[in-house]
């Protein structure tokens, strides 16, 4: 990629462990973009955008457009990705026997399959390398089985080095080592079915605001400016703020919790990787605000309570019912006007005057 005066990133954070909803996201963006100022503006957002950042959910998200030949166009086409994708997960978790095998503590919720068939429909045998853009996908690999000491460590799969081995990887097995939250979906190795075994990017980096910082900052033929942050304007994107938290009954002062209530409890199942989950967004984001100050932004609305839908019509009713928030489009105002006050768009009048 060659030197710019400014790296544009837009980041995509990936869900809560009790719900799917990635569409938030790109529900929001698609409304941001409907509500810009000109053609240029819309035909320039995703389009002029260096680098795209997902974790889980947000990684589908950040490939998909990373993929299109012109991304703002791509989001007449996401929101019907994101319904198929999750409808067929809807249904994976129906087989009766993985039910039992779930009880009995022996077998993820969920068989994801059916997909990662999904997202062959739409990335196809597409590599890393063949992508138009470049991208920073958060995952954690298990094993280093070819080490003396063998470990597990986080990985970031990227395509910003040519002579990286990431670049022959395929899109379909980066998104699925992304995106799958131990519990709940399998481990994923492989479509080769070699190499170690990868669990959702989340467990360390939801938020990938900070992860696509710093390997911008490692990719020095980026910035005109050095390895410091002047040239770099980061857009980070989650899926909506809802309430979660947790109220323990105490007794002289402690919760005596066990693994049934953190892990298994019916009305908050899954509660401690939603813990992990939430805390990373919010420490990323704090990290991220200091380190860019106004050349960072979030666009991250409350909402009222979790927002899950499983069905085409649930879907829709979900971004709907976002979308008229009154904060969520005082947040997206906002957005607008962050974009034109960074100069997000090249070669446009407003750009251009600043310069001159």
């Amino acid at each position: 990629m060659a030197q710019t005066d400014t790296t544009r990133i837009v980041t995509f954070d990936g869900t809560q462990a009790t719900g799917s909803t990635g569409y938030v996201a790109a529900g929001m963006l698609r409304e941001l973009h409907r509500r810009l100022p000109d053609e240029h503006a819309r035909d320039h957002f995703l389009s002029d955008t260096d680098v795209f950042a997902g974790t889980s959910a947000g990684a589908a998200n950040a490939l998909f457009f990373a993929m299109a030949d012109d991304a703002d166009a791509a989001l007449d086409y996401i929101i019907q990705f994101w319904k198929q994708a999750t409808i067929v997960a809807a249904k994976s978790g129906t087989d009766l026997f993985r039910m039992i095998g779930t009880v009995l503590g022996v077998s993820a919720v969920l068989n994801t399959e059916a997909i990662k068939g999904v997202y062959i429909d739409y990335f196809g045998s597409a590599k890393l390398g063949d992508l138009k853009r470049k991208v920073a996908i958060t995952s954690f690999q298990l094993d280093t089985p070819n080490r003396v000491h063998r470990s597990w460590h986080p990985k970031v799969f990227h395509n910003f080095d040519e002579n990286d081995p990431d670049m022959d990887e395929l899109v379909v097995d980066v998104l699925m080592r992304s995106g799958s939250p131990p519990l709940l979906t399998p481990i994923y190795q492989s479509s080769n079915n070699d190499g170690p075994g990868y669990i959702d990017g989340g467990v360390w980096a939801n938020n990938p605001s900070m992860v696509a910082l710093t390997q911008v900052l490692s990719d020095r033929s980026l910035l005109s400016t050095g390895p410091n942050t002047d040239g770099i304007t980061m857009l980070s994107v989650g899926n909506g703020n809802a309430p979660i938290y947790a109220a323990p009954r105490f007794r002289n002062g402690f919760g005596n919790w066990g693994y049934f209530r953190w892990l298994l409890d019916p009305f908050q199942i899954g509660l401690v990787l939603d813990v992990l989950l939430a805390a990373d967004e919010a420490a990323n984001n704090k990290q991220s605000e200091t380190m860019l100050g106004d050349q960072y932004l979030r666009l991250n609305p409350l909402l009222p309570k979790p927002m899950v839908g499983f069905t085409s019509e649930a879907i829709d009713e979900v971004i709907d019912k976002v979308l008229s928030l009154e904060n969520t489009q005082a947040q997206i105002t906002a957005t607008m006007d962050w974009l034109d006050r960074v100069g997000w768009y090249r070669d446009s009048a407003a750009a251009v005057a600043r310069v001159s």
